[in-house]
């Protein structure tokens, strides 16, 4: 929830994980797309205190592809993608540690959990 700008944020993977978007609930008005945002499978969402936005995105099942990790503006045009210092093969929903700025990404290929470095 984008209590600042009365919005609600959500990404998807798209009809049988064929791609989704970034998309916006505005308080009170219907959901529309984020025409500057990513195109992807998208699967996990974060907002970060600054108003930017962090999204994960599979890229592909078959054959399975390292995934990543893009920053948004809050207009959703990607700022740039982060540095996860390794493969990350398929980035579910994932965390950012407030207290430190790390980023918690499930790599659910390999079933382990990878620790990014501070967002900033």
């Amino acid at each position: 929830r984008d209590a600042a700008r009365r919005r609600t944020l959500v990404v998807g993977v798209g009809e049988n994980f064929s791609g989704g978007d970034f998309f916006e609930i505005p308080d009170g008005g219907p959901a529309r797309k984020i025409e500057k945002g990513p195109h992807g499978i998208l699967d996990g969402l974060a907002l970060l205190p600054d108003g930017e936005t962090l999204i994960s995105d599979w890229v592909a099942f078959d054959p399975p592809t390292a995934g990543v990790l893009t920053r948004q503006a809050a207009d959703g045009a990607v700022i740039g993608r982060l540095d996860l210092g390794r493969a990350v093969h398929g980035p579910a929903d994932f965390a950012v540690d407030p207290a430190k700025g790390e980023i918690w990404i499930p790599a659910m290929l390999e079933g382990v959990v990878v620790i990014a470095p501070p967002t900033r």
